[in-house]
């Protein structure tokens, strides 16, 4: 009975694992700490959200996965909403690397933590 529990513990530890390791939340910042970034992505639906501050501004963005395999995360971010006031958006590139922990927004890196 006991090693039946165990096993089962085990097997509902590695699935937890399994799933949060498809889930990324990150924030990263710009060098100059004006742009904060804060990532939720979903690699197994293809989904997520981005959320960019950058002084005054505080806009949503609905994430499209494109790629998702182990080492990079690349999609698509289109506008969602704002805090801030702005109705609209350009979409833009995001290539995310887990393994050196940077989000490249099109051509810029940001730090993340």
């Amino acid at each position: 009975m006991i090693k039946g529990n165990v096993t089962f513990l085990l097997l509902l530890f590695c699935a937890e694992n399994i799933v949060a390791e498809d889930k990324i939340y990150r924030t990263c910042v710009s060098e100059s700490g004006d742009s904060i970034y804060d990532l939720e992505l979903n690699r197994s639906l293809g989904v997520g959200e981005v959320r960019y501050r950058f002084f005054g501004q505080d806009v949503f963005y609905k994430v499209t996965v494109t790629s998702g395999d182990a080492q990079i995360v690349e999609g698509v971010a289109e506008f969602q909403s704002s805090r801030s006031g702005e109705v609209r958006g350009n979409p833009w590139i995001f290539r995310y690397d887990p393994a050196t922990d940077v989000l490249m927004d099109n051509k810029s890196a940001r730090a993340c933590k």
